[in-house]
């Protein structure tokens, strides 16, 4: 009985001094992630028929599905180690950007107002990530968490008659934040010197109140990347 206790007494320290080496071996270790790629939004949210002084004149929205994306992220290991599944903190920014230019038929079709518009999305995020390794060479990597979102829209609109300008003219601008939440994933095909490549996706929603033009719009959207990693 003495020697059963005392055996079991010495697995324990055994398995805390083992997980001790695991955490110990990765815990702490930082993966900077580079990201370039494109955003799709969901542009039926995106109208501009609620801005008071186009209301009645135009019901279109800003065409504005496809975005540029460049962002940079952050892995950092909580729990894992070598060959192992790993799991941490994923966070960091991406940047998307668009613009359109077009016209658009207002008046019964009797005239012709010009959209210059652009939208501009900033995101921060932070949450949980898990990694495993296949193999020599591969490794995937999945990650969600809340996110906060700064958005800027801005639409210049130029009244044309018939292709004549007619002198009205109106230029609106709105900054709005929103809170929300990602989901992601990627796999990444190691190289030299502690770096990988690799394609991600990620999944977002936020909603962003634009009072004095757009109301409410619920951005949700789907971004494709292409990535590299540096370990540090």
């Amino acid at each position: 009985m003495k020697r059963s206790y005392i055996g079991s007494i010495v697995l324990r320290a055994f398995i805390v001094v083992s997980m001790t080496g695991v955490l110990s071996a990765q815990a702490g270790k930082l993966a900077v992630q580079g990201i370039v790629g494109a955003t799709q939004i969901d542009e039926d949210e995106i109208t501009f028929s609620d801005i008071d002084e186009l209301q009645g004149l135009v019901d279109d929205g800003a065409e504005l599905p496809t975005l540029i994306t460049l962002g940079a992220a952050g892995q950092q290991t909580l729990w894992g180690g070598e060959g192992a599944t790993l799991a941490g903190l994923d966070y960091g920014g991406l940047f998307s950007f668009g613009a359109d230019d077009r016209d658009v038929r207002a008046h019964n079709g009797t005239a012709i107002i010009n959209i210059d518009s652009s939208l501009m999305l900033l995101d921060l995020f932070v949450g949980l990530f898990v990694s495993q390794d296949l193999g020599d060479r591969i490794n995937v990597y999945g990650a969600c968490g809340p996110l906060l979102m700064v958005g800027r829209i801005t639409g210049d609109f130029v009244e044309r008659e018939f292709e004549e300008e007619t002198g009205w003219e109106l230029d609106e601008s709105e900054t709005a934040v929103g809170a929300g939440g990602y989901v992601r994933a990627g796999v990444e095909i190691k190289g030299k010197n502690a770096s990988s490549f690799g394609v991600g996706v990620r999944g977002f929603t936020s909603t962003l109140d634009f009072d004095d033009t757009l109301g409410e719009v619920e951005f949700q959207g789907v971004q494709g990347f292409i990535t590299y990693t540096k370990r540090m």
